[in-house]
């Protein structure tokens, strides 16, 4: 849903690719993964002028990762600072021991990182 009305009121084409098998996420990991996607591509907006955004889902056995690249103006690493926005990406992934990185090569991505928490595998038979 977010993709579509984003893509709708911001006129930008946004993409989404998912590598590995999805498993079942606690509710408090889809809303960091949710806040930190509109924060991005907010950003790229704002800040990049993009007018492409995509999205890689990586299931990964101990870990989720989402990538949120785009195609706008990639700020180098001294123009780039760390906004309230940012902060508070960082922040929501510090509470579950994620990971915020933060790359421009060879375009803007801002991953966010999250650790597969608890047992999410359902028993086979049972």
């Amino acid at each position: 849903g977010l993709l579509d009305q984003i893509a709708e009121e911001s006129g930008i084409l946004v993409r989404l690719d998912t590598l590995g098998s999805p498993y079942p996420l606690y509710p408090s990991d889809e809303f960091i993964l949710y806040r930190n996607a509109q924060e991005a591509i907010t950003n790229a907006i704002r800040h990049g002028k993009a007018t492409e955004v995509t999205i890689r889902l990586e299931y990964a056995p101990s870990r989720l990762s989402m990538s949120v690249s785009n195609n706008g103006a990639v700020p180098s690493t001294a123009e780039l600072r760390k906004g309230l926005g940012l902060l508070g990406m960082e922040e929501r992934l510090r509470v579950v021991g994620g990971e915020l990185i933060i790359s421009s090569d060879p375009v803007f991505t801002i991953k966010t990182v999250l650790p597969r928490r608890g047992d999410t595998h359902h028993m086979e038979g049972a």
